[in-house]
């Protein structure tokens, strides 16, 4: 498993670059990340024939920015790869 991290500088772009390495992507995808906004979704719903096989996932957690009615439509193309993550007592 390769994992990549993307600069915390948000002055960085990183979409295209993540972009990039999402398609790179032969049998599956994992990806976990701090939050799902509605720009991340558009990204993940251009990879989610890649994010549908079995082994892929993507998990968020519950705390906002988390966009859950975009996340809604993610949902529907991968409703068994993707997780939400409610975090601990």
């Amino acid at each position: 498993m390769k994992i990549n991290f993307f600069s915390s500088d948000p002055r960085q772009k990183a979409r295209e670059a993540m972009d990039q390495l999402m398609r790179q992507g032969t049998d599956q995808l994992a990806i976990a990340t701090g939050f799902c906004s509605a720009a991340d979704v558009k990204i993940l719903m251009s990879h989610t024939d890649l994010l549908a096989h079995p082994g892929s996932f993507v998990v968020v957690p519950m705390a906002p920015p988390t966009d859950y009615d975009e996340l809604e439509k993610l949902h529907a193309k991968i409703p068994s790869n993707l997780f939400v993550h409610w975090g601990a007592d």
